[in-house]
């Protein structure tokens, strides 16, 4: 699966020159970890953004907002996916 190579461009951008940041290819995206911990990335066209777990079920009412689904129908809480359609600034 390609990923949206201008929204991993966004994404560099406002990561800047922080210490810690790397990108790693995986689940057919680009994710961003921040001192080894995946903090976001870009899956298809949608931004994937690790969010605190007690607030997940809250965030997933948001528009465009929708779960992360890896191989064997797992479904990981603390990370969602927004759609390209939902992404503006």
């Amino acid at each position: 699966m390609a990923y949206d190579e201008k929204l991993a461009d966004r994404i560099r951008q406002a990561m800047g020159s922080r210490r810690g940041i790397d990108e790693i290819k995986m689940f057919g995206g680009l994710c961003f970890t921040l001192n080894g911990n995946m903090a976001c990335g870009v899956m298809g066209d949608g931004l994937l953004v690790r969010v605190p777990q007690d607030q997940f079920e809250k965030l997933l009412k948001e528009p465009g907002a929708g779960t992360m689904n890896m191989m064997a129908g797992r479904t990981p809480k603390g990370f969602i996916v927004v759609a390209a359609s939902a992404i503006g600034t």
